[in-house]
């Protein structure tokens, strides 16, 4: 899962990626999930599941070093990190958000307290 819409230099933050995977659950993680979280301000980003066959697998011998420093990886180098090309790719779909700019206003809730306070007070 990727975000190609993100603010930084390589327009791009890897939220999650694993691989091997052999049925429902059964999965190894090279990059652990990380949510969505648009910065405020930076409008509607595409958040990107693909889905790539491994002809041969990754070798658990194989040293792939994926942190969070390294998440902005561009998506072209992570693909040959992993050795796979847009030949692999079997599916793709993707979701969008952005940041709430929703703000509970205070002074209204205030105001309601009172109309209860009143209402009760007249009874």
């Amino acid at each position: 899962m990727h975000d190609p819409d993100a603010v930084n230099e390589n327009h791009n933050v890897n939220h999650w990626v694993i691989n091997n995977i052999k049925g429902n659950t059964n999965f190894e993680s090279l990059l652990d999930y990380k949510g969505p979280h648009p910065p405020p301000g930076s409008g509607i980003h595409k958040y990107i599941f693909t889905l790539y066959l491994q002809p041969k697998g990754i070798s658990k011998n194989t040293k792939i070093t994926l942190t969070n420093d390294n998440r902005s990886m561009p998506v072209s180098d992570l693909l040959d990190l992993l050795q796979l090309t847009n030949e692999n790719k079997v599916s793709s779909v993707y979701f969008t958000s952005s940041a709430s700019s929703y703000k509970r206003s205070r002074s209204r809730r205030k105001s309601k307290s009172r109309r209860r306070q009143s209402k009760s007070r007249r009874l």
